[in-house]
């Protein structure tokens, strides 16, 4: 089936856009899979705010360029698919790599993040690393927590100070409540 050179060009625009959103992209080489495998993985990846198209090479080179995006030729041969993380790009690699650990033909083949060009592996390794939510936790466990022991000096202090008070009036006959 041929597509129409407006069918292309709006095709080339969408990518342009998608990509200009995309935190990152993780391009992939999806031969073998069928149709049901590829609408389960989609499906996966809206669920962490991402996208996945196959996409014609010649057509994705050309939104790259319009959104200013560079990509290393050796990604871009043979049938791609590019998975555009709009959110969170750990997130969307490790729904990429749990899907590639369990297909038998899907391959990753590497992924641009900002200007940095990342390869399978380190895909691979983007995966491991903790979600969003958990390493903001952690920063705010460690901004908190110079200011919760400080609290708890103060607190102890405080409550020593009202048991020498304590003793005292206790001390002289009286009665404290």
């Amino acid at each position: 089936m041929a597509i129409t050179k407006a069918k292309k060009e709006q095709l080339v625009a969408d990518y342009a856009e998608k990509l200009a959103r995309s935190k990152a992209i993780i391009l992939t080489d999806y031969r073998g899979l069928t149709m049901a495998e590829l609408t389960d993985l989609r499906r996966q990846l809206r669920g962490v705010g991402a996208e996945y198209h196959i996409v014609k090479n010649r057509l994705v080179r050309l939104a790259m360029s319009r959104a200013g995006r560079t990509v290393p030729e050796d990604l871009l041969t043979g049938p791609i698919g590019i998975g555009f993380c709009f959110d969170d790009a750990v997130a969307v690699a490790k729904a990429i790599v749990e899907y590639a650990q369990s297909a038998r033909t899907f391959e990753i083949k590497g992924a641009v993040m900002g200007d940095s060009i990342l390869s399978a592996t380190d895909v691979t390794t983007l995966a491991t690393l903790p979600p969003k939510e958990a390493i903001l936790a952690q920063v705010l466990a460690a901004i908190q927590s110079p200011t919760t022991g400080l609290l708890g000096v103060l607190d102890a202090a405080l409550r020593n100070v009202l048991y020498v008070l304590q003793a005292r009036v206790e001390q002289l006959g009286g009665v404290a409540h």
